[in-house]
């Protein structure tokens, strides 16, 4: 998960987007947008969608299956 939120916040910063901007893009809270971006919150699946599709990049989850 930490990797996507790397992604996220690399390409936040080529944007040039404030936490404030990219909560009020993706329709968030920019607490919750702060936290994520800096670890400190796990994010759902539907959140993180959120902020990739604020952000214009695509991003691909693989579920693990143990067995």
């Amino acid at each position: 998960m930490r990797k996507i939120t790397l992604e996220l916040e690399k390409r936040r910063k080529e944007l040039g987007m404030t936490y404030k901007a990219l909560a009020i893009k993706s329709g968030l809270m920019p607490d919750t947008v702060r936290g994520i971006m800096q670890g400190w919150q796990s994010p759902k699946h539907e959140t993180l969608c959120a902020l990739a599709d604020a952000l214009g990049i695509e991003i691909e989850v693989v579920a693990r299956v143990k067995g």
